[in-house]
This record gives structure tokens, sequence and C-alpha cells, in this order.
């Protein structure tokens, strides 16, 4: 399983920090990790939203905003499990609350 944290909240944050790493080059590596996992042969649905998240890793307004309309078409699609899958939604709302639209996250 693949976690990423947008809001940089992480334990090994600090540690990052310290050492002058780049966060952008963590979206890189997390990008890279998830073509991996699609070239797998992994579960769209899954993909989607880690590539959402990769989006919203980046803390730039308009990757954000792709981010979560691109979640919202997966939602409003023709397959019927994607309707209904719940780390899509919870990945929206983390999306408006990192654009400061709070009573769209809830």
């Amino acid at each position: 399983k693949i976690y990423l944290d947008p809001g940089h909240n992480g334990v090994f944050a600090k540690a990052a920090e310290a050492k002058g790493d780049d966060s952008m080059s963590h979206v890189g590596a997390a990008e890279k990790l998830i073509q991996q996992l699609s070239e797998m042969g992994g579960d769209p649905l899954k993909i989607s939203v880690l590539q959402a998240y990769c989006l919203m890793a980046t803390r730039e307004k308009p990757s954000i905003e792709r981010a979560v309309e691109s979640l919202r078409r997966l939602l409003s699609g023709n397959d019927a499990r994607a309707k209904d899958y719940v780390p899509a939604y919870v990945a929206i709302g983390n999306g408006y609350v990192l654009l400061n639209k709070l009573p769209k996250a809830k």
C-alpha cells in the first residue's frame, strides 16, 4: 500500500527538511511508484485516487482543483463501483480542506 500525506504532516517531514530534501522530489517518487502499480495491474480506482493525492501534495491551487475535478468525474461516471468508492470521497474532502473550502469538505 502507498500512503500520501498532502498536508506534509508526516513523522519524517522535519527530518527531510533538516536534510534539505525538496518536497517535489517526494511527489516525483510517489508518481513513479504509482506508475509501477499501474503497470502491475493495480486497481484503477485506487490508482486514480493516489494520482489525485499526488496533485494535492504539490500544494498548488490549480493542481488541487484539477485533482478534485478528476475525482468528481470519477464518482459521477458510469461505473457503479466508483459511485460508492469511499477513498475518493475522502480525497475530495481533503482537497476542499486544502483549498480552504471547509463547508464543501463536509
